[in-house]
Order: structure tokens, then C-alpha cells, then sequence
């Protein structure tokens, strides 16, 4: 098992703040400034391990907590192992998503390291993770809101807050990605990991 060196704690906390505002409008650059740090690998677990707490809370909200009217239809009794199951394999899956991004870029002729865009993924996920429980706060006030106003029990609105999470996770790791392969421009990794989701989304309802 990895342990945490805990004087990387003290790494992350100058600018930390900072580096998290300026992703947003510009994330390819605070990836490159984070790169020119070189990060330990303890401090990319760190950041992971953060994302995984902020990723229990905001799915134990909108799928256990408060799912949406249309969501409770097809939740099952077991919905709460699955989150703690995702919750422990987590950091695992999103190694793994680094990887076979990695191997991506570079099949498409990117000369940065894995390593590199491993620590563009997992920023990514630091800086997407607010949007995950803004998206579980929204699907909670949505539930609230069901009774009045019936057009939020629609599949397209029961649905939003999942998609509204997953989106900016996509397209912040996309764009962390693509800043450490120093690439111009991160919609075609966006584009390709969106019907990549698609497809799967659509498969696992075959």
C-alpha cells in the first residue's frame, strides 16, 4: 500500500487556492506551471485521495441522500455498497485512465511522458471535483422542488445532475491532458472522450 509522505501536505498549500481559480479559465496553463514543479507521486495521491472524498459525498448525496424522482425508479438496495465499492477502487480506475490516455496521446504522436500526463489527469479531477458537489447540491434542491413543479421528474432533468457532474470532469481532464502533451487545444481529446462515454453510457443499457 502507498504511504503519504505528510510534509507534502505543506507542498500543496502555498498558491493551492490560487492554481484552482486560475484552471478554470485556463487550465492547460496551471497544468504546465504544476509539471514545472515536478510533483512527487505522493503529492498526486494526495489530490486523488482528496477527489475521492469530495466523489463519496457528492454521490452518497444524489444517489442515496436525495436521488432524483426518475433515479429512485431504478436504484437498487445495493446502491449504497456500489458507491463505497467505486469509493475503495477509485484511485485505481483513475490510474488506469491516465494510462490509457497516455497511450492515446502518444499514439497520436504527443512526446510527453505517461508520467506527465498522469499528473494532467489528476489535476484535472482535483479542479472538476467542486463541480461534482455543486452537481449533487442541484440534484438535492431539484428533489425538493419535484412535487411542484412535476417537469423535474422528467428523465432529461432526473438525469442532469449526473451529467453535470460528469462533464466538467471530462473536459478538465481533457484539457490537463492536453496541457502537459502541450498540445494547442483540448477539444479533440474532449471530443473522443465524450463519445467514449457515450458509447459505454449506451452499452450498459443494452
Amino acid at each position: 500500500m502507498a504511504s503519504i509522505d505528510y510534509q507534502s501536505v505543506s507542498e500543496i498549500r502555498p498558491g493551492l487556492q490560487k492554481r484552482l481559480w486560475d484552471s478554470f479559465p485556463d487550465m492547460q496553463t496551471a497544468t504546465r506551471q504544476l509539471l514545472n514543479e515536478e510533483p512527487s507521486e505522493a503529492r498526486l495521491l494526495l489530490f486523488i485521495l482528496i477527489t475521492n472524498m469530495v466523489f463519496a459525498v457528492s454521490w452518497t448525496i444524489k444517489s442515496i441522500l436525495v436521488p432524483t424522482a426518475y433515479v429512485s425508479q431504478y436504484a437498487s438496495d445495493d446502491l449504497g455498497l456500489y458507491v463505497v465499492v467505486l469509493f475503495l477502487m477509485r484511485t485505481a480506475v483513475l490510474y488506469g485512465f491516465a494510462l490509457v490516455v497516455g497511450l492515446l496521446c502518444k499514439f497520436v504522436g504527443s512526446s510527453a511522458s505517461l508520467r506527465d500526463i498522469r499528473v494532467g489527469i489528476v489535476w484535472g479531477t482535483f479542479v472538476a471535483a467542486p463541480f461534482g458537489l455543486l452537481a449533487a447540491i442541484l440534484g438535492a434542491a431539484m428533489t425538493t422542488f419535484e412535487v411542484p413543479v412535476p417537469l423535474l421528474s422528467s428523465p432529461i432533468f432526473g438525469l442532469l445532475p449526473y451529467w453535470l457532474g460528469l462533464v466538467p470532469f471530462l473536459w478538465f481532464t481533457a484539457a490537463g491532458a492536453a496541457g502537459a502533451a502541450r498540445s494547442p487545444s483540448a477539444l479533440p481529446l474532449f471530443s473522443i472522450m465524450c463519445m467514449a462515454t457515450a458509447f459505454f453510457a449506451a452499452l450498459s443499457h443494452l
